[in-house]
């Protein structure tokens, strides 16, 4: 799982955990939480890169590999 930075059109930066998998030999990616606009979560968290980047590092120590090697996504 790893944070994802995403820019829309007008130019706002969106956060989200994205989860990547294999599925018939392609790499495929999953987003598992979306998070935010940037700019709101800056009122809530001084450094919410680094925040949510140490929270996806978290969940990765939580998640078993094979958690998702059944599961149909």
């Amino acid at each position: 799982m790893y944070l994802q930075q995403s820019k829309n059109q007008a130019g706002r930066i969106y956060l989200s955990f994205v989860q990547g998998y294999r599925k018939d030999g392609k790499v495929k990616h999953k987003t598992v939480e979306k998070i935010g606009y940037l700019d709101d979560l800056e009122k809530i968290y001084d450094d919410p890169i680094a925040h949510f980047k140490k929270l996806a590092l978290e969940r990765n120590l939580h998640v078993s590999p094979c958690h998702f090697k059944n599961e149909a996504i």
